[in-house]
């Protein structure tokens, strides 16, 4: 018996098995790891593109969160052009974002959680919280939202605010 999902159930399953308090896991990438070198393909296409972008997408926060390298996660999956729409951003382009990403990851008491993945029509959605333990300066809510081309990022708004501990709203953020 073939069962078929509604799309709001497949979203939802997709948001409640992604859904992690901090890691994210290890996504296989069936022989396609190759250390250092992009394992995206930016004319992918076809009835199971979506299934590869949400592989790639896991496996990009995986790399850039968990492992801390995010020279490695833009090798994989950000290998030429790159648009930038984040407010902070002082220029456009691959090496301006990798230069300033790899700055903020340089810190290592910057943690990440509450990471929340959703894919789906060619985009990818990253909601978490980014903060260093005990400061008073660094504490934000992040969503992250990338544009694929294939199975290549290509393309990010990033829209952060920073949490008080005093909101009015008890359940604010997460």
């Amino acid at each position: 018996m073939k069962l078929l999902l509604s799309r709001p159930f497949y979203v939802f399953a997709i948001l409640a098995s992604i859904r992690s308090g901090c890691a994210v896991p290890a996504v296989p990438l069936s022989g396609l790891e190759s250390e250092g070198h992009s394992v995206c393909d930016p004319s992918a296409s076809g009835p199971s593109l979506s299934t590869q972008q949400s592989t790639a997408f896991k496996d990009y926060i995986h790399i850039f969160f968990e492992e801390r390298d995010v020279q490695k996660a833009f090798d994989r999956y950000i290998p030429g052009e790159y648009i930038n729409h984040i407010s902070t951003a002082a220029s456009q382009g691959r090496e301006a974002a990798l230069t300033g990403l790899l700055a903020l990851q340089a810190n290592p008491d910057m943690m990440r959680d509450h990471v929340t993945l959703f894919t789906g029509d060619g985009f990818g959605l990253a909601y978490y919280r980014r903060y260093i333990p005990g400061s008073s300066t660094v504490n934000f809510a992040v969503m992250d939202k990338m544009r694929f081309e294939g199975t290549c990022i290509v393309e990010i708004w990033s829209l952060f605010q920073t949490i008080n501990g005093n909101e009015t709203n008890p359940i604010a953020f997460f």
